[in-house]
């Protein structure tokens, strides 16, 4: 007798899940940049669209690394199984250059690290602030008086 149920897992990893009532999240980086640019400074974000493609709800704790593998941001989120969400990291730098950052995802449920990512970090100087070297109102004022004074000068000669 075939037996057909809605009911049945669509993969064979949710099968062998179901078969052993061992439903767990799974969490995947599912996209995130491969260099960004940043100014010497200023705060930059690293973003990852994370995906729980496992077969239970679960909290995953997103985390940035730099180039001495120390943590320099995290964000923990609970998240649905089959759900995605953007997650945001943030770092700044006081130097420009090239930087490597790696961006981790831990699962809670299995105490693994499900997924990582890296990230080149293109840090430049700020640009010099704009300044002006003349003062256009007090120079305008000045050509008006210059101008006022030539026609006077100019006035008294013809007399």
């Amino acid at each position: 007798m075939s037996y057909v149920s809605s009911s049945y897992p669509r993969s064979y990893d949710e099968y062998i899940a179901a078969s052993e009532g061992t439903t767990k999240p799974h969490f995947t980086i599912e996209s995130i940049p491969s260099s960004i640019n940043a100014q010497v400074g200023e705060t930059f974000d690293i973003c990852a669209k994370i995906k729980n493609d496992g077969t239970a709800s679960g909290t995953y704790k997103a985390e940035l690394y730099n180039e001495q593998e120390t943590i320099v941001d995290q964000a923990e989120q609970t998240l649905n199984a089959g759900k995605d969400v953007e997650q945001c990291l943030h770092d700044s730098r006081s130097q420009a250059g090239t930087y490597t950052y790696t961006y981790k995802v831990y699962n809670e449920a299995t105490e693994t690290y499900d997924d990582q990512a890296t990230v080149t970090v293109n840090v430049t100087s700020a640009p010099p602030p704009t300044t002006s070297t003349a003062n256009t109102s007090k120079m305008g004022f000045g050509w008006i008086l210059l101008i006022i004074l030539l026609l006077i000068i100019l006035g008294g000669r013809k007399k």
